[in-house]
């Protein structure tokens, strides 16, 4: 008995059997598919359960149907279909080599899965032969269009991008891309130096003008108090010149008058 676990469909690769007659059309010139009972790879699939099968002239392929994350990275999902992948060393326009980590999700339909197997034979040749490429060439060619703080600073528009070219390139392969997810992007020593230099030197720029600006206000604070100080004297000179024209006016007025009643006693005098 031939178990097929809840999740998978199970396709059959028959190694012996009446005639190879095809039935999937002549449309589908990748593989071929065949009735049971005949040699080849049969179209009708095994659902979940256990099945009486002669696994001496038999063969069965699992196919998850369930969505499958494949990482291009260090992680490794509990399938395995992923633990030969690695993060892709890419190079952009100005020149620097990164590593880029992508996270692929997809779903193989139960319809389609005699198609998938046909073409590539097991889900592991479909990862390795089909996925793991295409992805890899996509973000190759792409990153030469972009420099590495491309990535950094619009992710979402190259994640964008690179979702509906890969959802295009595996429907070819009756394969649905769900989304592709860029995770860590590993920028290079040399530029993140360049990054934290340019940094360091735009900080001192923005406290030299700080400075600068604080040491004009202080200026300005000076050159205001001192036009201050210097009006104030004014006001006070301008004061003490009255006082003082005042002062000599009520002298001469004074002495005015004395002369005026001198005058008048050496008159009286006279008389």
């Amino acid at each position: 008995m031939t178990e097929i676990p809840i999740g998978y469909v199970g396709v059959v690769i028959s190694f012996v059997g009446q005639d190879q007659e095809y039935v999937i059309g002549a449309a589908f010139t990748h593989g071929n598919l065949v009735n049971p009972g005949h040699k080849g790879v049969w179209v009708e699939l095994l659902y979940p359960g256990k099945q009486p099968l002669n696994s001496r002239i038999m063969k069965i392929e699992l196919v998850p149907t369930t969505n499958i994350v494949l990482n291009l990275s260090r992680r490794t999902e509990r399938h395995r279909y992923d633990a030969q992948l690695e993060s892709l060393t890419l190079r952009s326009r100005d020149g620097f080599a990164f590593d880029l980590e992508v996270a692929q999700i997809i779903h193989v339909g139960a319809l389609d899965a005699p198609k998938v197997i046909s073409r590539v034979g097991s889900m592991q040749n479909l990862v390795d032969h089909v996925l793991e490429p295409t992805i890899g060439n996509y973000f190759r060619n792409s990153a030469q269009d972009y420099t590495v703080l491309d990535f950094l600073t619009a992710r979402s528009e190259r994640q964008s991008e690179a979702a509906d070219y890969i959802k295009t390139a595996l429907r070819t392969y009756d394969v649905q891309a769900i989304d592709t997810l860029i995770g860590d992007v590993q920028r290079p020593a040399t530029l993140m130096q360049t990054q934290t230099d340019r940094k360091i030197a735009e900080e001192e720029r923005k406290t030299y003008e700080v400075q600068q600006m604080t040491q004009t206000q202080r200026q300005q604070l000076v050159r205001e108090t001192a036009l201050a100080n210097i009006q104030q004297e004014m006001v006070q000179s301008e004061q003490s010149v009255q006082i003082a024209e005042l002062k000599s006016q009520a002298a001469i007025k004074e002495a005015n008058g004395q002369a005026e009643a001198t005058k008048l006693k050496e008159s009286l005098s006279r008389s």
